[in-house]
């Protein structure tokens, strides 16, 4: 037995009821355009079934029922268990109805059953061959299948079964295009500019497919069409100059845009690309004639600017092209000083300029103007370290903290900071924080355990120094910092040397020229009392260095080796260098190795 009402909410129930009304009252309307009505018809039809428009019959009841257990299970998102069954039994006993079949069709596509799909919607187009969706859905499901012939047959059923359908031509033509059938994409794009004109659409769909086909001619033709068709429309000439560059047909391109700017000098767009051609062909004055113009016109807005320089970013490492955007950016900066963004920007510049303390000035107005600019607080957190400022370090990190509580490296940061200013449980603190933080972030991990590693070697706490150092290297075993420091950290407490040499062996494996690692390792042979390899290794880094440091420890070397007078010159030499141990006045004066 039928049921031919369902409990619901009274609000989902109320909802139902407006739509139903809503759905006789666009019936009701007076027509202004037979089309449109038509199309709205048709679209009620998909998704109604054809009947709410009616006089009420029992077979109107039946799918009425099966509509309103549907929309339920649609707003619930649920699996259609109920309106499947109510739309069959419809069938069974109306076979006739078309939107029956259609909605059945249409849950099974929403469960992914095409194949049982395929049937229903089929039977659906039998039975009303004049409701365009019937079309597309069985269009939409063998585009899934990935059967595009199938496809393109039911487009071409649609466009020959209903007026004013011409426009499914675009979905056919985008179907040959995915199979890479470029030519009759093309003759089906011909057909539609017949149809409809000289179209923009049209034309940017056949210059991709020609271009694609290596066809630059063919896409310039169609580039041309639009053009002449529009002759005051400059964006299809700026559009046809951009082609012309990409094809490295620059003279042309030229021409085009010169043409543009003497009837629109305003044109700041025309302009860049005009200066890119000049930046291509090396006329560095024209190119920045061009750009300067067009930065100076209000009417570009920020964001066009913000474009041309983060362009630069690519070239950032020749002077002059950076000194050009830092210029830019300034230009930029005195029509904008409100947009943090570009207060980023132009500190970056700033920064791979060297110009550490402007940078920050950029950089801090960057993070006041927009506290999360998170890219810009992390650069000023770099800076302060270039500028070794670790009291700014500390400031600005706990600033960031604020705003960024859970961010590892405003943490790590902060810890640094400490630890240059041997304020170790500080730093502790902080860096154990980062390391909670950073679980999964191999990168700062590495750094935090590196740095966990010099603080407890500062405090003397070197169990827990090891501990960290390894932690580090089991990260990135090639950290020649954490190579180094390590190293050199046990032959000062003779501990582990084994160890020691194992890790300044590979320090020396990755930089074979380094003088510090050559020392590093050289220091730990001779810890080891292995002088004469140590000889080798810091006789070498001596004569690449003017290090202090160095050079006493190839005087230590060459005392160790019965060499006293070659040492005594070494350590006069580092005397002079300056960077010695407090034993260096000691050792001239005795002639004497202090350890």
């Amino acid at each position: 037995m039928l049921i031919r009402y369902i409990r619901v909410s009274l609000p989902l129930f109320v909802f139902l009821i407006i739509s139903t009304i809503a759905i006789k009252a666009t019936f009701a309307q007076k027509k202004d355009k037979p089309e449109k009505k038509e199309e709205q018809k048709q679209e009620q039809e998909a998704d109604n079934g054809e009947v709410f428009g009616q006089e009420l019959s029992n077979e109107n009841y039946i799918f009425g029922d099966a509509m309103q257990a549907y929309l339920l299970e649609k707003m619930m998102d649920q699996n259609f268990a109920k309106s499947l069954p109510l739309f069959q039994t419809c069938i069974k006993i109306y076979p006739k109805n078309a939107a029956a079949h259609f909605k059945i069709a249409e849950i099974y596509v929403k469960k992914d059953s095409l194949d049982k799909a395929v049937p229903y919607v089929k039977k659906a187009i039998e039975l009303n061959p004049q409701n365009k969706f019937y079309y597309t859905l069985l269009a939409e499901i063998y585009h899934k299948q990935n059967r595009f012939t199938a496809a393109v047959e039911v487009y071409e059923n649609l466009i020959k079964n209903i007026p004013k359908s011409e426009n499914y031509y675009y979905n056919i033509a985008t179907i040959y295009t995915y199979q890479e059938r470029y030519k009759e994409a093309i003759e089906v794009y011909d057909k539609l500019e017949k149809k409809f004109g000289i179209d923009e659409e049209i034309i940017k769909r056949k210059q991709k497919i020609y271009l694609q086909l290596k066809d630059v001619n063919s896409a310039l033709k169609e580039g041309q069409k639009l053009i002449d068709t529009y002759p005051d429309v400059v964006e299809y000439k700026e559009a046809q100059a951009e082609i012309l560059i990409n094809q490295k047909k620059y003279e042309e391109a030229k021409k085009l845009l010169l043409s543009v700017i003497e009837h629109s000098p305003d044109n700041s767009y025309a302009r860049l690309l005009l200066s890119d051609i000049y930046q291509i062909q090396g006329d560095t004055p024209n190119q920045l004639k061009e750009i300067e113009i067009a930065f100076n016109n209000p009417d570009l807005d920020l964001e066009a600017k913000i474009r041309v320089l983060t362009g630069y970013y690519m070239v950032i490492e020749n002077e002059n092209k950076r000194k050009t955007a830092i210029k830019l950016a300034e230009m930029t900066l005195k029509n904008n000083p409100e947009s943090s963004k570009l207060h980023f920007y132009y500190g970056d510049f700033l920064r791979f300029d060297n110009r550490f303390k402007e940078a920050r000035e950029a950089y801090t107005k960057a993070v006041e103007l927009d506290g999360n600019n998170y890219q810009a607080w992390t650069s000023l957190l770099d800076t302060d370290i270039q500028l070794q400022d670790y009291e700014a370090l500390i400031k600005h990190s706990e600033e960031g903290l604020e705003l960024f509580p859970n961010h590892a490296i405003f943490w790590y940061m902060n810890g640094v900071g400490h630890f240059f200013k041997k304020k170790y449980d500080n730093a502790i603190e902080s860096l154990e924080q980062a390391k909670m933080l950073a679980s999964e972030n191999k990168e700062i991990l590495t750094e935090v355990h590196k740095y966990l590693g010099e603080v407890y070697q500062a405090t003397k706490e070197y169990a827990k120094s090891d501990i960290a150092f390894e932690e580090a290297l089991s990260l990135n075993p090639h950290d020649v910092f954490i190579l180094n420091n390590y190293s050199y950290y046990l032959t000062l407490r003779k501990d582990k040397l084994n160890r020691a040499k194992e890790l300044s062996t590979k320090l020396v494996q990755i930089s074979p020229n380094q003088p510090t690692y050559m020392d590093t390792h050289g220091w730990v042979l001779f810890t080891m009392g292995d002088y004469k390899n140590a000889k080798t290794w810091i006789e070498k880094a001596a004569q690449l260095s003017n290090d202090g440091t160095i050079i006493e420890h190839y005087g230590d070397v060459l005392y160790k080796l019965g060499q006293v007078q070659e040492a005594l010159i070494q350590w006069q030499k580092a005397k002079t260098a300056g960077g010695t141990s407090n034993m260096i006045d000691k050792k001239i004066a005795d002639k004497k190795l202090y350890e």
